[in-house]
């Protein structure tokens, strides 16, 4: 019982390091970024590579048909949540005209700071 305890100790202090090391590596301390070139985003954060694969291949139907799509270049977005790690995918909304849209996925390097 007791090497139990040890094991939940060590996963514990393993999970707030984790945390701490991503929250000081993760450059994302604003809410608003910008979408770069060639920017793929997903309904699901597991589509994410398949999609940017098939979008560098230029098979615009296997993109949709993963829920993904090409907001294009300088589409305004609202970060939901961060990743725990930094290279983790970012849960955003994109921002329109006619509102926030529904929450989507993308990795971090797509994205860049909004300098509105």
């Amino acid at each position: 019982m007791r090497q139990f305890g040890i094991w939940v100790a060590l996963a514990l202090t393993g999970a707030v390091w984790l945390h701490w090391v991503s929250l000081q590596s993760v450059e994302f301390n604003a809410f608003f970024y910008r979408t770069k070139a060639d920017t793929v985003v997903c309904e699901t954060p597991f589509q994410i590579r398949k999609a940017i694969v098939a979008m560098r291949q230029d098979d615009g139907a296997r993109v949709r048909s993963l829920a993904c799509s090409r907001p294009g270049t300088g589409k305004r977005v609202r970060v939901v949540s961060m990743p725990v790690t930094e290279y983790g995918p970012l849960e955003i909304q994109l921002i329109s005209e006619q509102g926030l849209a529904a929450p989507m996925w993308g990795y971090a390097d797509q994205f860049e700071a909004d300098e509105d």
